[in-house]
């Protein structure tokens, strides 16, 4: 379930990969491009309750 029930599919996936490709084009690593592509799916996904319980937590992306 999303949370913004506004959003489009089109939308949930546009704006991570413009994200994505704004990183790209500056000095970049793997775990940028991830953390580009990823940046919202705490917030728009059922994930936000693990992350808030701390389970969803670690060094890497």
């Amino acid at each position: 379930m999303l949370a913004r029930s506004a959003n489009t599919l089109t939308n949930l996936t546009s704006h991570p990969l413009a994200v994505a490709e704004l990183v790209r084009s500056v000095d970049h690593t793997p775990e940028m491009i991830a953390a580009a592509l990823l940046h919202d799916v705490v917030e728009d996904t059922t994930c936000r309750a693990r992350y808030d319980q701390g389970t969803v937590r670690g060094r890497g992306v």
